[in-house]
């Protein structure tokens, strides 16, 4: 019974009921929650008040329906105990139901409209930021186009001077390696000269003679080790050097003797801190 008062009210067929519906489906309602009494059935009462409030049905048509529906009813229709005040039960759950769903929609109204009024201008506003928001967009899309492609011309340009770069590095260190290598050899020669002139005429020479083939000799010993820095700096080109700890102290003493004619030649006169030790690579930082 109660599936009848619920099916009679979907929203498909509100606008078509008509109070003989109505009553009907009030009786069916009534009759059902007096026989089990349940909280469920006496729901029915709920859903029948917003319906009639949704038909603008007005409650002298409700009074009527409730005293139809109560002549209609069979003797004992509640024989459980309390049975006897569920009748004035359900109406008044649908009159206090109706009453307020009423008050309530006086009082809503108002409000709704007011509602709807602040909903629509916040629309159009929404709209016109949405408008306003795409325009930005294809914009921002245009300039990340624009921008994207000129990145992409800067690579391609940074990625061929890169090669340019590398390329010319490895003609460098071909060209160091190979007058490296060509320097290595005179420079031997020079060693092994002044190795026979000692061992065959030292003891011809006086004691400023000796001093003079000494310095040659270390002079030539310097510059054949210059020549294997170079050639190993002409292998590093395009790798990572090793690091150590360089003594700059001693490295700037193997420089001085390097330039010995120099500093000699133009009386310079040189004066020093106290250097300190570097983590680096030694060759480069004589170079």
């Amino acid at each position: 019974m109660i599936e009848l008062a619920t099916r009679v009210f979907t929203a498909d067929s509100v606008a078509a009921l008509n109070q003989d519906d109505m009553a009907a489906a009030y009786q069916s309602a009534l009759m059902t929650y007096l026989q089990d009494g349940t909280e469920e059935a006496l729901m029915a009462a709920f859903t029948l008040a917003r319906r009639a409030l949704a038909v603008d049905l007005p409650v002298s048509d409700l009074a009527v329906f409730h005293a139809d529906a109560l002549r209609a009813l069979p003797p004992n229709p509640a024989p459980d105990q309390g049975g006897c005040d569920r009748p004035m039960n359900f109406m008044v759950e649908f009159l206090s139901v109706y009453d307020m769903a009423l008050q309530g929609y006086k009082k809503t109204v108002p409000l709704l409209t007011t509602e709807i009024s602040e909903r629509r201008r916040a629309e159009q506003q929404l709209r016109a930021a949405t408008m306003e928001l795409a325009f930005e967009r294809d914009s921002l899309d245009a300039k990340v186009v624009a921008r994207t492609r000129e990145l992409g011309e800067k690579a391609a340009h940074l990625l061929a001077t890169l090669d340019q770069l590398r390329q010319t590095n490895r003609e460098q260190a071909e060209f160091t390696y190979a007058i490296s290598h060509d320097l290595k050899s005179p420079s031997n020669t020079i060693t092994m000269l002044i190795d026979e002139l000692r061992l065959g005429y030292e003891h011809l020479l006086d004691g400023d003679a000796v001093e003079l083939l000494e310095l040659a000799q270390q002079t030539a010993n310097r510059m054949r080790r210059l020549v294997d820095d170079v050639l190993s700096y002409s292998r590093c080109i395009e790798t990572h050097p090793e690091h150590e700890p360089v003594y700059l102290d001693a490295l700037v003493t193997e420089i001085v003797a390097d330039l010995r004619y120099d500093i000699e030649r133009t009386r310079a006169v040189l004066s020093f801190p106290v250097f300190p030790v570097l983590i680096g690579n030694r060759m480069q930082l004589k170079l």
